[in-house]
């Protein structure tokens, strides 16, 4: 139904006997508003699907296909996107869906990924993964320990050991090999 919408409304009245009364009542050209769709209490399934979005093709879908997901409406799995043969996206799923995409969605996962795959994240349970994909990361604190990558290099720091994206390496304390040390 549509809302705003009009309608006619007619009423026939009946008798004890179930006889149909003279009088009717009639209202033409109502406009009928309509209240909010809600859903309440704690057992509901969501068994099809739900968009939330302001255009047909857009917006965030919620669906209960051979189990539970929320995506971007369009996003049809991780190699697709990755790609660039599919939509660019994000889905979070629970069991085992889009068993068409050409991707195993069994377990619990995350994934975002932008078009072409130039900068996604995977994680998953059902094979255990976690991947990133980026031009540039940065993981960890600027003022004690991190990993950090960005041009072609890496840098690796931490209390007592750090690579320097030049690929130099400063190191307190000594190094152990097997047995022995190693420069003395």
């Amino acid at each position: 139904m549509e809302r705003p919408d009009e309608y006619e409304f007619i009423t026939e009245f009946y008798d004890v006997n179930n006889n149909v009364a003279e009088t009717i009542a009639h209202i033409s050209s109502s406009t009928f508003q309509g209240g909010n769709q809600y859903i309440l209490g704690t057992d509901n399934i969501l068994s099809g699907s739900m968009v939330i979005g302001n255009a047909v093709g857009a917006g965030i879908e919620m669906a209960g296909f051979s189990s539970g997901f929320i995506r971007s409406v369009g996003y049809e799995g991780f190699l697709s996107a990755s790609q660039g043969s599919g939509w660019a996206g994000f889905m979070m799923y629970s069991g085992s869906v889009l068993p068409n995409s050409g991707d195993n969605y069994d377990g619990v996962g995350l994934e975002l990924v932008s078009p072409g795959g130039s900068g996604s994240l995977r994680f998953s349970t059902n094979p255990s993964r976690f991947e990133v994909i980026a031009e540039s990361f940065y993981v960890g604190s600027p003022t004690s320990q991190f990993i950090s990558g960005s041009g072609g290099s890496i840098e690796i720091s931490s209390s007592a050991f750090w690579l320097q994206p030049d690929g130099s390496v400063i190191i307190s304390g000594s190094i152990t090999a097997g047995s022995g040390y190693i420069g003395g």
